[in-house]
This record gives C-alpha cells, sequence and structure tokens, in this order.
C-alpha cells in the first residue's frame, strides 16, 4: 500500500467488514460429534502492527500465517507490516471454510468501500440463508435427481490413472507440487476456437478434451476423470455473499484412439453441459456415496 495509511481507519474498516459478513463472525463448534456453525453478534478483533525492512518480509509472513482455531471468531486475521512511512503491505489470512476465490474479491470491494467512507446497501441474504435453503424439502428434492444422475455416471468406477513416474513415491503423501506455465499465439488460439465453434464447444472443452487425450497418451487409459470447480454461485443474490460455495465436478470422458478429435469434443460438450446441469451435488457427499 502505497502512501500515508490510517491505521485506525483501516482497523474500523475491517470491523466494518466482520460487522457486515455473518461468515467473517462464524465459528464452528461439536455438538454430539457433529459439527454447527455458531454466528457471534460481536467478535473481538485487532489490527496485527509489525515493521520490517522489505528483505523481511518473508519471516514476517511466515510468523503472521498459522493454524486457526475454529471454535473462535473471527477465522481471518488482518496485519499490517511497516516498511517506511508511506510504504505498507496489508495482509489477510482467512479458513478455507468460510471463504473461496470469489469471496476474495468481493472482501477487497467491500473493504476499499468502507474505508473510502461510501455508504453500504445492506445485504439480503447470508450466508446461513443458503445453508437453510439447502436443506429445504424442495432443495433435497431436486438435490435426489442430481444425486442419481452422478451415481449413474459412476455405477462403475474408473480404473487409478497410470502415470509414467520420474520419481519413487514418497511414504507419506504430501501436496507439494509444482506448476509448468506456457503461452499459446493468437494463431493457435484462433486454430482451437475454430475447433469449438465446429462442434458448439467453449474453449475450455476443447482444452478439456485436449487435457484428456494428453492423459489418455501417457497413461494408455480411454477412462479419464478430471476435475474442474465450480463456483456455485447460481442465484444473483449471492454474488455479495462471503462464504464458501464452490463444488467441485468429476468430468468423466473416454478419449478413445479410434476417433478423430473433433468427434471427441463433440463427445465433451454434450458431458460437460450434463455435469454443469447437475454441478449443485456437493463432491463430498458423492464420495461417500460411493
Amino acid at each position: 500500500m502505497s502512501g500515508i495509511v490510517d491505521r485506525d481507519r483501516l482497523q474500523d474498516s475491517i470491523r466494518g467488514l466482520i460487522g457486515r459478513h455473518e461468515s467473517l463472525r462464524t465459528s464452528f463448534v461439536l455438538v454430539e460429534g457433529e459439527p454447527y456453525q455458531q454466528i457471534s453478534a460481536d467478535v473481538l478483533f485487532s489490527l496485527e502492527d509489525y515493521e520490517s525492512e522489505e528483505s523481511g518480509l518473508g519471516d514476517v509472513i511466515g510468523k503472521f500465517a498459522r493454524p486457526f482455531d475454529l471454535s473462535e471468531g473471527p477465522l481471518m486475521r488482518v496485519g499490517l507490516i511497516r516498511l517506511s512511512s508511506e510504504e505498507h503491505v496489508l495482509l489477510i489470512d482467512m479458513h478455507h471454510i468460510i471463504t473461496d476465490g470469489v469471496s476474495q474479491g468481493i472482501l477487497i470491494r467491500d473493504f476499499m468501500s468502507i474505508y473510502g467512507g461510501e455508504a453500504q446497501a445492506s445485504l439480503r441474504l447470508q450466508y446461513k440463508d443458503y445453508s437453510e435453503w439447502l436443506r429445504s424439502s424442495g432443495e433435497q428434492s431436486r438435490m435426489e435427481a442430481q444425486r442419481s444422475y452422478w451415481l449413474g455416471a459412476y455405477s462403475e468406477l474408473p480404473d487409478e490413472l497410470s502415470l509414467p513416474q520420474d520419481y519413487a513415491r514418497p511414504r507419506h503423501r504430501t501436496h507439494a507440487g509444482g506448476s509448468v506455465g506456457f503461452r499459446l499465439d493468437a494463431g493457435r488460439t484462433s486454430a482451437l476456437r475454430q475447433i469449438g465453434e465446429s462442434q458448439g464447444a467453449t474453449l475450455f472443452m476443447v482444452l478439456l478434451s485436449a487435457y484428456n487425450v494428453l492423459l489418455s497418451g501417457l497413461s494408455g487409459q480411454e477412462d479419464i476423470v478430471v476435475g474442474s470447480p465450480v463456483a456455485g454461485r447460481r442465484h444473483a443474490d449471492l454474488e455479495g455473499v462471503l462464504g464458501m460455495f464452490v463444488n467441485m465436478l468429476c468430468l468423466r470422458n473416454y478419449p478413445r484412439g479410434d476417433q478423430g478429435f473433433s468427434t471427441f469434443v463433440g463427445e465433451v460438450r454434450e458431458r460437460t453441459l450434463s455435469s454443469f446441469d447437475h454441478q449443485d451435488f456437493q463432491y463430498e457427499e458423492l464420495v461417500e456415496a460411493l
């Protein structure tokens, strides 16, 4: 953050955010072994202050990010690192149980608005309203139809994907990994779009098809499942609500070696559209049912 920072105003703005969004006042308690959301009318919050040189930022961030106690709200902490009188770094750490990617944008937008002194329209819905709606009889009936769809799609489970390995697997699983980045030039991107247009498919569907072919080629298998997240905010009233709405879709496709790529894109299109039509059934419930 470049410029003069009004620390007290910044702290009050965060408190305003916590007052506005029930998710930031939510903790989780166990009652006879079952977790329940507990929304407090008010929670204690104070800004954490640090001073550092730019070279020491990594050490400060390492101390700042630490485990949360889910039974104690807010499940968010905010820190301010002072580098100089006009250079600061704002740190925000939130537990994933109360937030998702879309929520980050909402948080920044509302924070900037409150810090700027703008009036805030009250929220018509909070996350608990979404939770109650999910438990309603009408929604439960709709979920049963979606449940049947996914159980039908996985009535026979696929084999584990057998990919070639450069190294022996460690004895204990970790989530350490890496990423490989590359860019497609305008000509190749245009060609991919044309393939999609010929099958009425989006660029996402074309790239998903290519990824399936890649995995099939590496594994020698023709039954591929790729996970893809969806935002889970299918109603306009949820667009301003902080919370964890994301769901994971298990997109299953069959890249056979005896078909052309364009034909396969058409098949991926149909399965993707059908999966997105049934996107509200939760991945965790599918795993449990299987």
